[in-house]
């Protein structure tokens, strides 16, 4: 039975019997991962549906009714979603949700159960590197204390999004730390109950060291006026150029920073009467550095702030901006001519 409902699940989904249609179900990149559960304890297998989309896509629960009939419940409006696994997280005899939701997000949601049907989203990991390739979430009692945790994955991305895992510890509030061989940052969570996560402190690659922030930033990085709308800076800007980023420039002297996430925060109907500068992360909001600054320095900034690009600034004028991609590429270079054992 259990199987056929599996088999089934994706046409009970998309038609909802009834139920209003999940976004992202007609996008060319749809592809919904399905699991069967006892979610409100009513004796009726249910369904966790994430629903990958592209620009749309969510997280649903579908309540079986009976006789072939589900009942859709929203648990989360964003889309990427790669697995949705189901279990008991703290140990309260009730079923919690775990889902990895790549694309722009790149995070892990945990969703709490009260066993009648309620979920409480609660986000236990994220990075704002959009290319973090986040690439596999499963359960397991990883330190075998009979409690089970949270092993995800990244690595399904560019070259500079370095594969790796990511351990997040089980117990009623999430504590505990593990390291990755592999060098990722790895979560100190406690964030189901009550605090935020908190993260290991990640060492500079063993190339990085003796090499300096200029030898490696972008000396012409892509700038534009805090005047423009949105809707120009994606029609002459990050379209055409395929960018992620741009730094924000008030006459010469830099302000501000946009991303793609920026600007998805801002309705696409108003992206013709927002100028840059509404919508932008403003300079007292960035972290920037000096081209004389060491690399093993920055990369653990860039890691514990989160960010994917810094701003160079030399007595008060940008010479540049630094990013992850540009760290890479340089250490891969240095490497591959053996510059990264002690020569220059």
């Amino acid at each position: 039975m259990t199987k056929l409902l599996v088999l089934l699940s994706g046409l009970a989904y998309l038609n909802c019997m009834g139920a209003d249609t999940p976004k992202g179900t007609n996008s060319p990149a749809a592809k919904p991962t399905v699991r069967v559960r006892l979610l409100n304890k009513d004796g009726r297998p249910d369904l966790v549906v994430g629903q990958f989309g592209y620009l749309e896509g969510e997280i649903r629960w579908m309540e079986n009714l009976g006789n072939w009939q589900f009942k859709s419940h929203q648990l989360l409006d964003l889309p990427g979603t790669i697995h949705a696994p189901v279990a008991d997280l703290t140990g309260s005899g009730n079923l919690d949700v775990v889902a990895l939701v790549s694309q722009d997000a790149e995070e892990v949601h945990a969703f709490a159960g009260d066993g009648a049907g309620h979920f409480r989203d609660r986000v236990l990991y994220g990075s704002t590197n959009k290319d973090f390739g986040s690439s596999g979430l499963s359960i397991a009692d990883v330190n075998r204390d009979g409690r089970p945790d949270i092993v995800y994955t990244n690595g399904d991305g560019f070259d500079y999004a370095t594969p790796g895992a990511v351990a997040l510890n089980g117990s009623a509030d999430f504590a505990g730390t593990y390291t990755s061989s592999a060098g990722q940052v790895v979560a100190d969570s406690q964030a189901l109950q009550h605090s935020n996560p908190q993260f290991t402190k990640v060492n500079a690659p063993a190339g990085a060291i003796g090499v300096t922030v200029g030898e490696v930033m972008n000396p012409k990085p892509t700038t534009v006026p805090a005047t423009i709308s949105l809707q120009q800076l994606v029609d002459a800007y990050f379209l055409p150029g395929g960018l992620r980023y741009a730094l924000v420039m008030q006459a010469d002297h830099l302000v501000g920073l946009m991303t793609l996430s920026d600007i998805r925060h801002t309705p696409r109907e108003q992206w013709r009467q927002t100028p840059v500068g509404h919508a932008m992360t403003p300079l007292e909001r960035l972290h920037v550095v000096s081209p004389q600054q060491n690399i093993k320095e920055v990369v653990p900034l860039m890691v514990a702030q989160d960010v994917n690009q810094l701003a160079v600034v030399q007595e008060g004028r940008l010479v540049g901006v630094l990013s992850r991609e540009d760290i890479m590429r340089s250490l891969q270079i240095r490497q591959d001519l053996g510059l990264d054992k002690g020569g220059k």
